[in-house]
């Protein structure tokens, strides 16, 4: 029997249509880049469109055929864009009850600073990891060497930056959900 090549995924976060990559498919998540119009092989999901979900993931059908190599695309870090990363790349075995109630409660803390009445008891659970997941985003500054004032921060570094961070968090994620380590803020 024939084995797939691994997945490579290349990390990407910018707001600017002429920094797109253009030598791999792009799965664009929780933003849309102005101007950038999806290829025939790329993915996109924008739940910011009118009429879109409250969160991200809700918008994903699972489980997505996937590109063997691709950037994993979003416009601001954070850890919605983290959570429909995860869910993205995360086998179906892996997308139990309980992990998707997490991904799911994450994602709402993240963009409503709340979660619905149906995720009440991962409250504090997504508080926390949330939270967890923006300080690791902070540890990476000094990581790069970069200037503490991010307003001092050229254009390269800050997409640097939230690249490693939307990278490290989304496999945070992943790894947590396949049980190899803890969840953020645990």
């Amino acid at each position: 029997m024939k084995q797939s090549p691994p997945m490579v995924v290349d990390y990407w976060v910018t707001t600017y249509l002429s920094r797109l990559p253009k030598d791999r498919p792009l799965v664009m998540v929780d933003g849309t880049v102005p101007g950038w119009q999806a290829g025939s092989l790329d993915l996109h999901f924008d739940h910011h469109r009118p009429g879109g979900m409250a969160i991200q993931i809700d918008e994903i059908p699972h489980p997505q055929p996937l590109p063997n190599h691709f950037y994993m695309v979003t416009t601001v870090v954070d850890a919605d864009a983290c959570s429909a990363a995860a869910w993205l790349q995360l086998s179906p075995e892996c997308l139990t009850p309980e992990v998707i109630h997490r991904l799911r409660a994450i994602a709402w803390d993240c963009d409503h600073l709340l979660v619905p009445t149906d995720l009440q008891d991962y409250s504090q659970f997504a508080f926390k990891a949330v939270a967890a997941m923006k300080l690791s985003a902070d540890g990476i500054i000094g990581e790069l060497g970069l200037p503490l004032d991010r307003k001092a921060w050229t254009q390269e570094q800050r997409e640097r930056w939230a690249a490693l961070a939307f990278q490290r968090s989304t496999e945070w994620l992943m790894d947590a959900a396949r049980g190899e380590c803890p969840w953020p803020g645990a």
